[in-house]
């Protein structure tokens, strides 16, 4: 019997590959973030700030 792939199984990769998709975006925003406060284009109040919206 050949293998076959289970449908519920798909399902939960892509769940997993989405949960994967959105970590990485916050981790790659909040390194941006951070390049700004470090170049000083961002106060340490306005990095604050921005890193409570992504974390929220």
């Amino acid at each position: 019997m050949p293998y076959r792939r289970s449908s519920s199984g798909i399902r939960r990769f892509h769940r997993l590959l989405r949960r994967w998709r959105i970590v990485v975006d916050v981790v790659a925003r909040l390194e941006r973030l951070a390049a700004l406060r470090e170049s000083g284009v961002l106060t340490e109040e306005e990095f604050a700030a921005e890193k409570a919206k992504i974390l929220s």
